[in-house]
């Protein structure tokens, strides 16, 4: 039996050692998609079974939107969200320095109770303008539960506002929400759905793992007293970026911090050249990164490399074995190659339903493959413009 054993599986080093790192990048993988990346189906599940605890109450609300030159966006979606079926909140619009007819816009609507607009003065040089929108809004509300949303974000219809609320249950002070970019046709969209969906398993997952790092900065929302007790956004002020991930890292808790992703806690983000839109995203992330706290920056490290490992071993396994016609070694790999396939397929288009993407599994290795090599362009080629990821005043 030994020998038989041996003949159809030598100890060859040369394929043994390989295959034996690929495993552990295999376990690696299984225990991200078995873990983090699964816990927003596990939510979805646990709410189905009416499991997932909630709250009756509708605490005051102040809906905040910051706008800079976004006019005919905030036409468009202010009239949904001053027609929120929800009992107390306002809506707080920031004009952000716009020189288009943003004033006309808010002025044509400011008949309406729930609207209250005020503007950031043109010219802020010294902070990063977003977060300083972001404060005055914070200051402009009227109550203790604050919500964030984009001009460009559409609400999936009257009960968002409800569906998010719904999550400030007992200790809950933080609510992380999902806006999809509106779906649009092409591989630049299918990779951009697909990147947010696993940018979302991660995120929330690790959330409710007690690692809360980041937010959709077009559906979160918190109680204004975390921001002012955390001094808001003085630790990185100077900073473009962070005003969701950053600020997450300020307020969010293992305990405080809540996940909502059903169907009516969603917003769209309507862009038109939504490549580029990921593209601004992804580059802001990538100045903040190193901000991170270091048990979720050892994680995302950790995931980052299983996955990289993971293909390249997986290749050279696959020439080396059949190369060397070593068939039943080449069937390893290909069975744990199809395992992780089909566990990552499962997870991930199960996320994606619930967060009202589309996902293809059949590419999923497709962009696996091309995901991190278009991130590694485009951060090497944002290294060159670092010094705009401050503000004007770090540079004099």
């Amino acid at each position: 039996m030994k020998s038989l054993l041996l003949e159809w599986f030598p100890l060859n080093p040369w394929i043994v050692w390989p295959l034996a790192a690929f495993m552990v990048a295999f376990a690696l993988q299984l225990w991200f998609y078995g873990g983090p990346y699964s816990a927003i189906n596990k939510v979805a599940r646990r709410r189905k079974k009416g499991l997932l605890p909630q709250t009756n109450e509708r605490p005051p609300v102040s809906v905040i939107v910051c706008a800079h030159d976004q006019a005919d966006d905030l036409l468009k979606h202010l009239p949904v969200l001053l027609n929120q079926d929800y009992p107390d909140y306002q809506v707080v619009v920031v004009n952000a320095a716009s020189t288009d007819h943003t004033s006309d816009v808010l002025q044509s609507l400011e008949a309406n109770p729930r609207l209250y607009h005020t503007f950031m003065p043109v010219g802020v040089k010294a902070v990063s303008p977003r977060k300083m929108a972001m404060t005055i809004g914070i200051k402009a509300a009227q109550h203790d539960y604050v919500l964030f949303t984009d001009p460009a974000a559409l609400p999936s219809g009257p009960n968002w506002l409800t569906a998010m609320m719904q999550q400030f249950t007992d200790g809950g002070a933080v609510v992380l929400g999902y806006a999809p970019f509106s779906q649009q046709s092409g591989i630049a969209s299918r990779l951009v759905a697909y990147d947010n969906v696993c940018s979302a398993a991660q995120f929330m997952g690790l959330a409710l793992m007690g690692h809360p790092y980041r937010a959709h900065s077009a559906n979160m929302a918190f109680r204004k007293e975390l921001f002012f007790t955390n001094k808001g956004f003085a630790s990185h002020l100077l900073l473009r970026s962070g005003d969701d991930d950053l600020l997450i890292r300020e307020i969010a808790t293992p305990d405080n911090v809540r996940v909502e992703v059903s169907p009516d806690s969603l917003v769209t983000l309507e862009k038109e050249a939504v490549w580029f839109a990921w593209k601004d995203q992804l580059i802001n992330h990538f100045t903040t990164a190193s901000r991170y706290k270091t048990g979720v920056r050892a994680l995302l490290f950790l995931e980052g490399c299983g996955r990289t490992l993971f293909y390249v071993l997986l290749t050279y396994l696959l020439l080396l074995t059949a190369l060397s016609a070593q068939w039943a070694w080449l069937l390893v790999a290909v069975t744990l190659f199809l395992v992780r396939w089909t566990v990552q397929a499962v997870v991930l288009h199960k996320a994606a339903t619930h967060l009202a993407e589309r996902l293809n599994w059949v590419l999923i290795p497709l962009h696996d493959i091309l995901l991190p090599l278009i991130k590694g362009v485009i951060r090497i080629s944002s290294r060159s413009g670092r010094e705009r990821a401050y503000t004007w005043e770090v540079l004099r």
